[in-house]
């Protein structure tokens, strides 16, 4: 039978197994958070969060390679699994980011033929063994951003001090309890909960500590700051070259622990996704980069916990004291830039709801997926099932000062439709994406005994089979 045949193929499949050692890799990363394909691991980032890729193979005892955005590299070959002959060196010809091809010996295959060898570029071009140990730089496990620090055990420090600026210790408190809260909520635990005079050493080498509070407030924040690459007085915070009222400014950042490097240190954050990312999963993604500095005069939102009035990636050597350059544009939103603009599209207008659809009672269906991190916008367009009328047709909005097109993608601003499944039946497929100036959390739907309803926290239910109210 084909259930039978169909069976013997997929154990025949089975046995085969998948290929150990890969004669060509292609790999393409933007973190060293995830670093390896195969037998390649990627050890230095020109610039995180930008492409890094690399093509790899061998001929002989001739390792190719090419790559773009990558500093160090790295091959493992396990006992059994290398190609090359023991009796000869490895040479690893690599061209990089369009330089002409550099050549690098590495050692030998070993008897037991396995093998291992790095390469790292230097001021002189690639040269072999691992990137020198110099101060702080990204490495594996240890690069960023923020929510990163919650990939491993983490303490939340609480401040037991008093701080001079009220606002900024309201604050404080307030998202502490939020980062609680949320962590329960998210992912079914309780957090570590500690006093900074309870911290002990013991604690620092097996934890990422998350600091909450100032330096006047929070004793162990005090220990660090001159080792932290900010400057934060009473009279002054001072990050990125910038200076910032300490009254109402606070820091959010993360960077290695200055008494324990192999560790992170966090300041004034939980994991960075907000209420307006609870629609689904596919939204609780990073959305503050390294660092960034919050304007705390300005209630938290669905979004932020705060203004974000400046923001950025760490540096990847971590030299010094001051904070690094802006973010790539994948990051943008990211690193504080401002929300995503766009239009409504095709006489659509706000609180317009109808002018996204045509044939009136039978519109078109449109979903819309817009997560802050990178510019990947997905746009789902269906006709909805119902006798007579036209084919719908649904416009999501256009990316930021583009025309609108039907059918493209882009940054979207909103996209609010509620179109007619079947008579007295009504669904919302979208709901309203808040802004800076009208923070509005997301629609709860739910199918009551006319049909769906949808209601927010602020503006109330919404009546089944009515069209065209804002939700």
């Amino acid at each position: 039978s084909a259930v039978h045949v169909g069976g013997q193929r997929a154990y025949a499949l089975a046995r085969q197994g998948r290929v150990r050692v890969p004669p060509r890799v292609l790999f393409t990363t933007h973190s060293l958070r995830y670093p390896r394909m195969a037998w390649v691991v990627v050890d230095g980032l020109g610039q995180h969060w930008e492409p890094a890729t690399v093509v790899a193979d061998w001929q002989g005892n001739t390792l190719r390679v090419t790559s773009t955005n990558v500093t160090a590299l790295s091959f493992a070959f396990g006992p059994g699994e290398s190609p090359f002959d023991p009796r000869l060196p490895v040479r690893v010809e690599v061209q990089s980011d369009g330089r002409p091809v550099e050549s690098v010996v590495l050692g030998r295959a070993t008897s037991e033929r396995s093998f291992a060898g790095a390469l790292h570029r230097g001021a002189q071009g690639w040269v072999a063994g691992p990137a020198p140990a110099e101060g702080l730089a990204k490495r594996h496990g240890l690069q960023g951003p923020i929510d990163d620090a919650f990939m491993d055990r983490f303490v939340f420090v609480r401040p037991t001090g008093e701080s001079p600026f009220p606002l900024v210790a309201a604050w404080a408190k307030s998202e502490l309890e939020r980062a609680q809260r949320e962590w329960r909520r998210h992912y079914r635990g309780d957090a570590v909960v500690m006093d900074d005079a309870q911290v002990t050493d013991e604690e620092l080498a097996r934890s990422n500590v998350v600091l909450w509070g100032d330096p006047a407030s929070n004793r162990l924040l005090s220990r660090m700051l001159s080792k932290l690459p900010i400057e934060w007085t009473p009279d002054a915070l001072k990050a990125h070259g910038k200076t910032h009222d300490p009254a109402r400014h606070v820091p959010v950042l993360v960077f290695p622990n200055p008494l324990n490097p192999a560790r992170y240190v966090v300041l004034n954050s939980g994991f960075t996704f907000r209420e307006y990312d609870y629609l689904n999963n596919a939204r609780q993604t990073p959305k503050l980069a390294d660092w960034a500095v919050i304007d705390v005069s300005q209630a938290p939102g669905p979004r932020f916990p705060g203004k974000v009035v400046d923001g950025g990636l760490g540096d990847e050597r971590r030299a010094g004291t001051a904070l690094p350059r802006a973010c790539p544009r994948s990051l943008s939103s990211a690193c504080g830039a401002g929300p995503m603009r766009a239009r409504l599209g095709h006489g659509a207008r706000p609180g317009n709801e109808r002018g996204l659809m045509s044939g009136g009672r039978r519109g078109g269906l449109a979903m819309a997926w817009a997560p802050q991190v990178g510019a990947l916008v997905f746009c789902v367009l269906g006709c909805v099932v119902g006798g007579g009328g036209s084919r719908g047709r649904a416009v999501a909005a256009a990316p930021c000062g583009r025309r609108p097109h039907r059918g493209r993608t882009g940054g979207l601003r909103r996209v609010r439709v509620l179109p007619r499944l079947s008579p007295g039946r009504v669904q919302l497929v979208a709901s309203d994406v808040p802004s800076d100036d009208d923070p509005v959390p997301h629609a709860r739907v739910r199918e009551g005994a006319r049909g769906w309803r949808g209601a927010d926290e602020r503006r109330g239910p919404v009546p089944a089979g009515e069209h065209g109210r804002r939700v």
